[in-house]
């Protein structure tokens, strides 16, 4: 029989994050702000297959030939096997990191986007047919025309690829 104490009984109890409601809150500690800052990188540590981590896979698919490439351009400019191998190891966590951090970045500014997006027709239904309503659209025209050229860019990429063009 184990005492309450017992610290194998603490082995099995995990530690659960928060959760929080509001992605966009600032963090209310510093520690809060670093882990914040740091957050991309926990994905990585999840011990989770690559294929399911998040932007991973594309990074290393860009890296492992960047670091090639970087490797025989080395190669090609000092014939030096050690630099070319220094290349080679030092290009690779480069070139994949910064590709993991920009396409993890692009994918929270898509998160955000879908969420302003989501709040957007929250409040429009909440305004429909009420006093707010008159506020509402008067907000709303104020980014109607961001709004309108980012549908025009967007059609155009969409009929590009429909169509096969460059």
């Amino acid at each position: 029989m184990t005492s309450p104490t017992d610290p194998k009984d603490f082995s099995k109890l995990r530690s659960v994050a928060p959760i929080n409601t509001d992605p966009n809150a600032a963090p209310a500690t510093v520690w809060d702000k670093i882990k914040q800052n740091f957050a991309m990188f926990i994905e990585v540590s999840k011990n989770r297959p690559i294929s399911e981590t998040l932007c991973l896979k594309e990074a290393l698919i860009f890296g492992i030939p960047g670091s090639f490439v970087c490797s025989m351009a080395a190669f090609l400019l000092t014939t030096n096997r050690i630099r070319v191998f220094q290349t080679a190891v030092i290009s690779l966590p480069i070139l994949s990191m910064g590709r993991f951090t920009q396409c993890r970045a692009a994918k929270h500014h898509e998160r955000k986007a879908t969420i302003l997006v989501s709040k957007m027709i929250r409040a429009k239904t909440l305004t429909d047919g009420t006093a707010k309503q008159a506020e509402f659209e008067r907000l709303f025209a104020k980014s109607k025309v961001e709004l309108a050229e980012l549908e025009r860019q967007l059609d155009e990429i969409i009929s590009k690829q429909q169509t096969g063009g460059t």
